[in-house]
């Protein structure tokens, strides 16, 4: 399989132990960062601990934001290895090793020719900022980013030779990929297999009207690992929950017209895009051989034109949907990457490679200080131990309670959750021995209140109080 021909490539070796130690480092020394990671390991806890692997929830209500299969990843580290953070890095790891590999053999079927840019490409990737910044994160985007290359690389195998056997196994990568993260998986993959005409070469013998009937068996085939867990989700839940899972969440990302869209304007993508080549655009021969891609995208050469026909339409898209996020763009960094390590191809290697290792480095240097200076007011650890200690207690959480303390406490209690404070006397006078959680940003909000625990917490300020 392709996978494990890329797992004996030497050129990913060390670039594979530049990542471990990136992820060792987060491990001992950067704390879950809220709200997402909280949120999401959150998530895998209460699916751990309720035994529904089908229908998610966040503090024990159901949760409709998300498919299931990183969950289920997490909750087979944890059956495995036991319940904890490092258990649960262990599949983000082997993501972030599968993005690599993945990428590196993607590179051997492009640029065949091409030996320097095959040996520089895991350096390049390990030592870019987006892969350094969201590498290690407990997300969704590295894992999808594994399933999106490999449903691409089967494609690519399917243009070279039809066979019914790449067909299934597209259909099924491409239908993993949407339990990852939802429909937009599809996007990543069909979008340069629509653009067929444009990369065609005469080694890809698979005529048009094949080629396009097979994306219409692939597509249909990537409905049924998603419409089975939809069958079981459909059993547990009712209609409304069904709503907002397979509509709402699309068309409002789609449109921003809810809350969770993260709207930002048409052009946000455009002003990450320099910072998706760092360090590598810092490169005299970045700039310089810049013109030989538009050269060879004339002279149709393959790998050129299918990036371009990969990155550019997606690209597009995301920047029309309203919905935005710079975690968003993860699964096109391949194609960024490869485009980059075709521009360096003639840069010395171990110049590449130091800059690579001076990047992980300064990553991991950056973590040690920042877990003394920075970090601690990300760390909920305190609160969600003092919640658990005292899970005997009613609890309430002020202000939008995202899952932060769940599994940090490993707790299996339901906070009370309140948008603000205003309602929270009534709570108490209802739950006069409770505790409540409360996010603040001036003292004041705690008059009245028994103050337990505080600390800063993402530039404000987070306590436990009780009634005095």
């Amino acid at each position: 399989m392709d996978f494990f021909k890329a797992l004996k490539a030497k050129d990913c070796f060390y670039p594979l132990l530049a990542l471990a130690a990136l992820f060792v480092c987060a491990a001992m020394f950067r704390p879950l960062m809220p709200i997402d990671e909280t949120r999401y390991m959150t998530v895998a806890w209460e699916m751990y601990v309720r035994h529904s692997f089908a229908l998610l929830s966040v503090n024990f209500e159901p949760y409709h934001h998300k498919p299931p299969l990183l969950f289920w990843l997490i909750n087979l580290s944890w059956a495995i290895f036991g319940v904890g953070r490092t258990s649960a890095l262990l599949v983000i790891f082997a993501a972030a090793c599968g993005f690599v590999l993945l990428s590196h053999r993607l590179a051997g079927v492009l640029f065949p020719a091409q030996d320097a840019l095959r040996k520089a490409l895991p350096w390049v990737i390990v030592g870019s900022i987006p892969f350094l910044i969201y590498g290690s994160l407990v997300m969704f985007d590295v894992l999808l980013t594994v399933f999106v290359l490999a449903a691409v690389l089967t494609l690519l195998r399917l243009a070279e030779k039809p066979d019914v056997r790449l067909v299934l196994l597209a259909g099924l990568l491409t239908g993993l990929g949407v339990l990852v993260k939802g429909p937009v998986a599809g996007l990543y993959v069909f979008a340069p297999a629509l653009l067929y005409p444009l990369w065609r070469t005469g080694r890809h013998t698979t005529d048009y009207k094949y080629w396009y009937f097979n994306l219409v068996l692939i597509f249909l085939l990537a409905c049924v690992p998603v419409g089975l867990w939809l069958a079981a989700v459909a059993a547990q839940s009712d209609s409304g929950f069904l709503y907002w899972l397979l509509w709402k969440q699309t068309a409002g990302r789609v449109t921003g017209s809810f809350s969770a869209a993260h709207v930002r304007p048409v052009y946000f993508y455009l002003m990450i895009l320099p910072v998706m080549a760092l360090p590598w655009a810092f490169f005299p021969a970045f700039w310089k051989n810049a013109k030989k891609v538009k050269a060879a995208a004339l002279e149709k050469d393959f790998g050129i034109r299918f990036l371009l026909c990969w990155f550019v339409p997606v690209f597009l898209a995301f920047s029309v949907i309203s919905g935005k996020q710079i975690h968003y763009m993860i699964p096109l960094v391949p194609s960024v990457m490869l485009m980059i390590s075709y521009l360096l191809a003639q840069t010395d290697f171990k110049y590449i490679q130091r800059v690579a290792v001076f990047v992980v480095s300064t990553g991991i240097l950056a973590q040690v200080i920042a877990s003394f200076v920075f970090f601690p007011r990300y760390d909920l650890q305190p609160i969600a131990s003092y919640v658990a200690d005292h899970a005997d207690k009613d609890w309430a959480y002020v202000r939008n309670y995202e899952g932060e303390l769940g599994f940090l406490g490993r707790l299996t209690i339901k906070l009370t959750d309140y948008p603000d404070k205003i309602h929270l006397p009534d709570w108490f006078k209802e739950h006069p021995n409770g505790m409540a959680v409360m996010r603040y940003k001036h003292g004041e909000e705690l008059h009245g209140y028994n103050i337990i625990l505080l600390m800063d917490y993402r530039g404000k300020n987070i306590a436990i109080v009780s009634l005095m």
